[in-house]
């Protein structure tokens, strides 16, 4: 995994120190969490977190790390608040919660996996940190869930949602009122979903 410093000025990019970091055999997503403290890596079988320094952007793996994971996770999609991490699970077809410890940023598993649906390829949390939506491949659907207070889980109105040609990525816009997803190969159009508040 190689890091690289921004130019705030030109945007140039310079290799940081110490990269490239290991990770795992197969690393297929890396998330941070928005406080910018740690990362977090997707792998085989596990994820594992590592620590940011904030003057270099360096990483140290976490001590509590690797973390469990449900069968092939191939995506992970944090919270808007730093609280929790979700882990879309390909050949489990589910979503692993996790709670991010604030001072170790160890990720604990809360709950049962959340089925998902079939080839489920990528998730998205939406700014407010009360809906997550899945992008699933195999059934050209999209799931959507409502997170409460108690970061209990549980499927929202009219979900699943009709995709077409295999969604494989996900993304909500900055204000919360749209879902895209994007399919693949790339030459057909994105989906667009109009959010509803409350819904």
């Amino acid at each position: 995994m190689t890091g690289f410093a921004i130019n705030s000025a030109t945007g140039a990019l310079a290799q940081i120190s110490r990269s490239p970091f290991t990770s795992d055999l197969v690393a297929s997503s890396v998330a941070i969490e928005p406080s910018g403290r740690f990362l977090y890596t997707a792998n085989v079988s596990d994820i594992i977190g590592f620590l940011i320094d904030p003057a270099q952007g360096s990483l140290t793996t976490l001590s509590d790390s690797p973390f469990a994971a449900n069968a092939a996770p191939i995506y992970l999609a944090p919270d808007g608040e730093g609280r929790g991490l979700f882990a879309v699970n390909l050949l489990s077809s589910d979503v692993l919660q996790y709670a991010i410890n604030p001072v170790s940023g160890a990720a604990e598993p809360v709950g049962p996996p959340i089925a998902a649906g079939a080839g489920p390829r990528a998730a998205v949390v939406d700014p407010s940190g009360r809906f997550l939506y899945v992008a699933n491949a195999d059934s050209s659907n999209v799931p959507g869930f409502l997170v409460d207070a108690t970061a209990q889980v549980s499927p929202i109105q009219h979900s699943p949602f009709s995709a077409s040609n295999s969604p494989h990525s996900i993304a909500v816009d900055p204000f919360g009122r749209f879902v895209y997803t994007a399919p693949t190969p790339v030459t057909y159009p994105p989906t667009r979903w109009t959010c509803s508040p409350g819904s």
